[in-house]
């Protein structure tokens, strides 16, 4: 899929603005990138940042590193590589490279699924799939 009209610049001057809208949960990592940051969160005592309240049922594809209300990120001393590279500023040929670079040598995974043991997909729609159905035998509106 080409990005073209997806990316917006949201730089200030040239810089990184923090509106915080590229930081996904499903990231290219490697096991160093995951060591490090396991490492950083375990001494730094850094909890999962959600970004929806408990009963929305939606899911929640945002970094669990993201901290919305200070806008800045948790881990940013050593954040993935691909977080380290991208600036919504460049050119979108060099954007779509850069992805392409990285998820050629990356597993893409879910932040907060390697990092905090969350739900994989599969159970997360099952457990949305239940909560509907119960609500659907109360007779309460989706």
């Amino acid at each position: 899929m080409r990005l073209e009209n997806m990316i917006t610049n949201k730089t200030c001057n040239g810089k990184c603005s923090n509106c915080g809208e590229c930081c996904s949960d499903m990231l290219p990592l490697d096991q160093t990138e995951i060591n490090r940051i396991k490492k950083y969160i375990l001494k730094n005592g850094i909890k999962e940042s959600k970004h929806l309240s408990i009963l929305d049922t939606r899911l929640d594809l945002t970094c669990p590193f993201r901290d919305n209300k200070n806008k800045k990120c948790l881990i940013y001393e050593v954040r993935p590589d691909i977080c380290r590279c991208f600036i919504c500023s460049k050119p979108t040929p060099d954007i779509e490279h850069d992805k392409a670079l990285f998820y050629s040598k990356k597993t893409a995974q879910s932040m907060r699924n390697v990092f905090f043991g969350g739900q994989s997909l599969t159970n997360i729609f099952s457990t949305l799939i239940d909560k509907m159905e119960k609500l659907n035998q109360k007779g309460e509106d989706l």
